[in-house]
């Protein structure tokens, strides 16, 4: 079982889990006094506790000591995807938390087919950034990657080309040697921009600003991926690369 809080359990005896995360601890899980729990707290370090008591709704633990476990990725990652149509985001936003990513931007290109209006996109991002909680929960992480809010092209391109590596995996791009070897060189950089393009892939004119930004314009081999696909394909690959 594990549960994150936004408390700092530096030093601290105790810790109370309140509103979903007792509700599920206490009704769903059905953990009774005495069984333990690992509790991640806002400053990225995980607790293993013991469940003294449950009140008012509330789950009361003892903080017995820290789990020195590093499961986070050492360069920082940024997800960038093109905004796709129907629940594809959800399955992007949890495979990718599992696969170590520190940010996802949901991007808003020419040819993403949702748009949705200011209202929905605030009541997906609530939606997306419980799903990336879970995510985290569930392999064992021991911070939550952030979701943001739907942002526009130019923003997310601004953002991404300030990170030490910029790639953009594009189906006319050529030369999987040159993608091998980019990828190679990606343990030196301390933040790593993907972006991904929406169903409809990237207008040709978004490619080549991104290309004037700094991106690094690679292939993913002869075949023409998902853009559920593709995003995980780069992530899996930087993890090869990246992971301890």
């Amino acid at each position: 079982m594990h549960f994150f809080t936004e408390q700092d359990l530096t030093g601290a005896e105790t810790v109370c889990l309140e509103q979903d995360n007792a509700h599920h601890l206490i009704h769903v899980l059905r953990a009774h006094a005495g069984e333990k729990v690992e509790i991640s707290d806002k400053c990225g370090r995980t607790y293993s506790c013991t469940l003294t008591d449950t009140a008012g709704g509330r789950a009361f633990l003892s903080v017995d000591s820290e789990i020195v476990r590093d499961r986070e990725l050492p360069s920082r990652v940024t997800l960038y995807q093109g905004l796709p149509k129907g629940d594809k985001m959800a399955l992007i936003i949890q495979k990718a938390v599992e696969l170590g990513v520190s940010r996802i931007v949901p991007v808003l290109m020419s040819r993403s087919i949702a748009r949705p209006d200011k209202k929905s996109a605030a009541r997906k991002a609530e939606r997306w950034q419980k799903i990336a909680e879970s995510a985290a929960k569930q392999c064992g992480r021991a911070v939550i990657p952030e979701v943001t809010p739907v942002t526009g092209y130019e923003e997310a391109l601004r953002e991404a080309s300030g990170e030490d590596r910029f790639i953009l995996p594009y189906e006319c791009a050529e030369g999987m040697d040159r993608s091998r070897r980019i990828f190679s060189e990606l343990a030196q950089a301390r933040g790593i921009a993907v972006m991904i393009g929406p169903e409809g892939g990237f207008d040709p004119a978004e490619v080549q600003k991104a290309g004037e930004a700094g991106a690094e314009i690679v292939t993913l081999g002869s075949r023409i991926l998902r853009t559920e696909t593709a995003g995980l394909t780069v992530l899996s690959w930087i993890v090869f690369q990246l992971d301890r």
